[in-house]
């Protein structure tokens, strides 16, 4: 179980990073 959770946190913290980068490309769009 231990091990599943921690990869369950590295998937989020992934999906996460790459939301930042969306976010990130968009307000440069903007710019």
């Amino acid at each position: 179980m231990v091990y599943y959770n921690y990869g369950r946190i590295k998937a989020i913290n992934a999906n996460i990073k790459e939301r930042l980068n969306d976010l990130e490309r968009i307000t440069k769009g903007k710019n």
